[in-house]
């Protein structure tokens, strides 16, 4: 096991929540590292406030596919609202302190919260930490422009008129 719970305040019916994310983190060591990088100090992995940025504001202006159900491509933007939907902004936040959680993550003590721990296992779920590491300077470059206030960023990455749900050759069977 390379995820542990060691403490929380959730009620019962939360802790299912925790155990979907706890069993993802225990399926791979690679995926408690990607845990332990991004939660614990110092940091070794990507910021949590980049990887919100990806998903909140990058691909609302910039094309981004990920895989859906069945492997189809969908678009980021709307797979990150169809989740919300499903399980609410509290149970799906990078920055949500409420409902904590003490772990341990390969032996070391890590504090976190349930939204934190179900953010990152849904975006390591789609492969995101790849995209993230991958195009890091743009998504940052894009973040910074957004907090500046300026544009900049559009005349690189021009806002789309629609997003792009399907590229390349796809076979369906049914």
């Amino acid at each position: 096991m390379f995820v542990a719970i060691t403490s929380t305040t959730l009620t019962q019916e939360n802790e299912h929540m925790v155990a979907d994310s706890l069993a993802w983190f225990n399926s791979d060591r690679q995926m408690a590292e990607l845990l332990l990088g991004i939660s614990a100090s110092p940091r070794t992995g990507p910021s949590l406030r980049l990887m919100d940025h990806l998903v909140g504001h990058y691909s609302k202006e910039v094309p981004v596919s990920v895989p859906g159900r069945g492997g189809v491509p969908v678009d980021l933007c709307m797979e990150y609202k169809r989740e919300l939907q499903a399980s609410s902004k509290k149970y799906l936040d990078a920055f949500k302190r409420h409902m904590p959680v003490e772990a341990v993550v390969l032996g070391r003590a890590v504090r976190t919260t349930l939204g934190q721990l179900r953010f990152i296992a849904w975006f390591q779920k789609l492969g995101l930490h790849e995209y993230l590491r991958d195009n890091e300077q743009a998504i940052k470059q894009h973040m910074n422009d957004k907090m500046k206030g300026t544009r900049t960023a559009l005349a690189v990455c021009p806002k789309r008129s629609e997003a792009a749900l399907h590229r390349g050759n796809f076979v369906m069977e049914f």
